[in-house]
C-alpha cells in the first residue's frame, strides 16, 4: 500500500508543479475520490496540504524548466501524462 501512495504522491507533486490543475482535477488523477482525502493524505505525507506545498516549490523552482524533474520523479518517460483510475 506504501508503494502505491508514494507513486500517487509523486504523480501529485508533478501535477502541482505545472500549476496547470486544481487540487480536485489533481485528487482525482491520482486516484482520490474526494479533494479532502487527497488533501488529507498529501499532508500526512508531506506535512503540509497541497496548496502550501505548491506556492512553496513553485518560488523554490523558478530557475528549473517544468516537465523533466518531475516526469523523472514519478517514474514516467518524457511526456507520458498518465493517471490512474479512481476507484
Amino acid at each position: 500500500m506504501k508503494h502505491l501512495t508514494d507513486w500517487r504522491m509523486a504523480l501529485a507533486r508533478a501535477h502541482l508543479r505545472t500549476g496547470e490543475l486544481g487540487v480536485a482535477s489533481i485528487a482525482r488523477s491520482v486516484g482520490y475520490s474526494s479533494p479532502y482525502a487527497f488533501a488529507a493524505a498529501f499532508r500526512r505525507h508531506h506535512g503540509e496540504p497541497p496548496g502550501a506545498w505548491r506556492q512553496r516549490e513553485s518560488t523554490r523552482d523558478k530557475g528549473r524548466p517544468l516537465g523533466t524533474m518531475q516526469e523523472k520523479e514519478a517514474g514516467l518517460n518524457p511526456g507520458d501524462r498518465g493517471s490512474i483510475p479512481c476507484s
